[in-house]
């Protein structure tokens, strides 16, 4: 958050004290109420408009031709039209692996190092790519851009209880990646599966009613998907791509040779 001028939600995340009305902080971690349980980020407080650190609008992470934004549940404005490859930030050695009691903290955290982990090139591998803020073909899911992180598991859910609310595994329906990954709810596609769709159809529409936009899936309201790569860069990427060089473009270790439709 500091990096893209959102230092004041980067605080609130961090000094937020559990006793404290909405729409008050403690930056003095001295005065925190420890509460006994693993803290849930996403019900910190954002202190500019008192509401939860969840629904704080965050600009960059909005494309302004995304017909889906402000058509979220009750987390909006917090949606999002971007997401990360999680072939790069989960791992692909994590890309079937469910989350568990005991994986939790590892199994969506690949470890990414540059350049390390992109012995394809960096040039070659796609970090961030565009995705509706919500898509309705296969049930309600989307984009939210603080979805994915770790609430707290109930001993209901046959996991571990660490005290905590069961909300969320990273990697659920609702968050920000494509590429990949599993969750309790949902298995990412991936491999040539996975590839973008343009403009989908009636994406606030259930597949009943017409919808095509399919939550497991990049997918960009231009006429090509816009991607970020590892060198800093952004790409503009044909429709035309095949399913099998998107995927190589994905995998920052795989060992492929891209198509000359890259």
């Amino acid at each position: 958050m500091p990096f893209i001028e959102q230092d004041n939600v980067y605080k609130s995340a961090v000094w937020m004290n559990w006793g404290a009305a909405v729409g008050q902080t403690n930056p003095d971690p001295a005065k925190t109420i420890n509460i006994g349980v693993i803290w849930p980020t996403w019900d910190s407080v954002n202190p500019s408009g008192n509401t939860w650190l969840r629904q704080t609008r965050i600009p960059i992470y909005q494309c302004p031709s995304d017909p889906t934004l402000n058509h979220g549940l009750d987390w909006q404005p917090g949606d999002a039209s971007y997401a990360g490859n999680f072939l790069v930030f989960g791992g692909m050695q994590n890309v079937t692996t469910k989350p568990s009691g005991s994986n939790y903290e590892t199994v969506w955290d690949g470890q990414a190092n540059i350049p390390a982990t992109f012995t394809d090139g960096q040039s070659n591998s796609i970090l961030f790519a565009h995705k509706y803020a919500r898509c309705e073909a296969r049930g309600t899911g989307g984009t939210w851009w603080m979805r994915g992180v770790f609430h707290g598991l109930s001993a209901s859910s046959g996991e571990p209880s660490t005290g905590g609310q069961q909300d969320s595994f990273p990697g659920d329906r609702l968050s920000a990646v494509f590429g990949g990954g599993r969750s309790r709810d949902e298995i990412i596609l991936t491999g040539p599966a996975s590839k973008f769709q343009v403009q989908p159809a009636l994406p606030l529409n259930s597949a009943a009613n017409g919808g095509k936009c399919d939550r497991r899936l990049a997918s960009t309201p231009h006429a090509v998907m816009q991607a970020a790569l590892a060198d800093g860069s952004v790409r503009v990427i044909s429709a035309n791509i095949t399913p099998a060089t998107w995927y190589a473009a994905l995998t920052p270790g795989g060992g492929e040779v891209l198509g000359s439709d890259w």
